[in-house]
């Protein structure tokens, strides 16, 4: 079977859930002819660098901008404006895109390629099966569209939104959000009286710029801190020359090791990151969402008591060292996230990529 699996790299949640159920079906299939496409590189590759810098951006310093956009999409399936243009540049070279990959499914794990494969399906009579694994907790309009087969949805509260918007029980599976293979090898840790913080912030670095808020954490009582900034360099230059006592690191490869010896998980409250921190069984602390897609996903944690939502805004976060001390020295709080996080863990389907190819192959035939 040839998979083309669509996605991009908007904060890297898409593109890691993508990646991650790649290596799942390759456990399975392992002649699977699958490939891992980022739209955007796909079709702009001249002007992608530039393409994802404004991005990022936009997402650091233009959240009102990023939010109303993100707003209008979940009041409106129809596109507008930029997006309206964005989408007819995309859809002209798309059909070219098919023609060459000639898949026999295609898997879609970002919002807009979905629509993209679901008007290329409708405009031109295909019947190549498409699946929308979707990787926000909430979704929004774009994530549903007419010429979709299967939607895989991370919770049993996303499955009811889709279910409000007009989608068939049938065609809802529940699957979590997909993470690498690694990060499912940790094993229970043994709370000692030094605990171990680790404070993320996503490949943008998203993290308090307040010096303060690291002096406050340095200051406290046996915790060894570990901060990854992720692709925020100035923030790593300002924490390696300010705070010799922290462990400070850039861009790395293993999440899964980090997240495995930490006691606790202070970050922003990111759908991958969430699930990732679920597979080590890492209790979190996020901060305040300041996206309006991320605040579905403090909701999740906070309702499935996996973690806590720090009050104050990240760029206050000096006003939460009290609530995060009284969390590091409450050993039962922690223990009853991890005992619920083993709970999503037992309750999320470790079938359901095979039941969604089976069902698509029999699309195919």
């Amino acid at each position: 079977m040839k998979i083309l699996m669509l996605t991009a790299k908007c904060g890297m949640g898409h593109y890691k859930c993508a990646s991650a159920i790649e290596e799942k079906i390759k456990s399975t299939y392992p002649k699977a002819e699958i490939s891992v496409i980022d739209i955007y590189e796909e079709q702009f590759s001249w002007a992608v660098t530039y393409f994802y810098k404004f991005y990022k951006f936009i997402v650091n310093h233009g959240n009102f901008l990023y939010n109303l956009a993100y707003k209008k999409v979940l009041r409106s399936a129809e596109k507008t404006g930029p997006l309206k243009f964005l989408a007819q540049i995309l859809l002209r070279d798309f059909p070219d895109l098919i023609e060459r990959q000639t898949p026999d499914l295609v898997i879609s794990t970002y919002s807009f390629t979905s629509e993209l494969m679901s008007y290329y399906k409708e405009k031109t009579g295909s019947t190549i099966p498409l699946v929308t694994w979707i990787t926000d907790l909430r979704p929004h309009n774009g994530w549903v569209n007419a010429r979709t087969d299967y939607y895989v949805v991370a919770d049993s509260s996303t499955k009811r939104d889709l279910r409000l918007m007009g989608v068939r029980e049938d065609q809802i599976k529940i699957g979590g959000i997909p993470v690498q293979d690694k990060f499912s090898s940790a094993q229970g840790k043994d709370l000692g009286q030094k605990k171990k913080v680790l404070l993320m912030g996503g490949g943008l670095g998203m993290l308090p710029r307040d010096l303060d808020f690291y002096q406050g954490l340095v200051a406290l009582d046996q915790v060894d801190l570990t901060v990854v900034t992720g692709e925020n360099k100035s923030l790593y230059k300002k924490l390696k020359s300010s705070f010799p006592t922290i462990k400070v690191l850039g861009f790395v490869d293993n999440v899964d090791q980090l997240m495995e010896e930490a006691d606790l998980l202070i970050t922003k409250a990111g759908g991958i990151t969430t699930f990732e921190a679920i597979e080590t069984q890492t209790p979190m602390l996020v901060f305040k969402p300041f996206l309006d897609q991320e605040v579905s996903n403090a909701n999740f944690i906070s309702n499935k008591e996996i973690g806590l939502v720090l009050p104050s805004k990240m760029s206050k976060s000096k006003k939460d060292l009290d609530i995060i001390l009284g969390v590091l020295k409450n050993d039962d709080l922690i223990r009853d996230m991890k005992t619920n996080m083993e709970k999503i863990k037992t309750s999320i389907d470790p079938f359901v990529i095979n039941k969604v190819l089976l069902g698509a192959s029999g699309l195919c035939l």
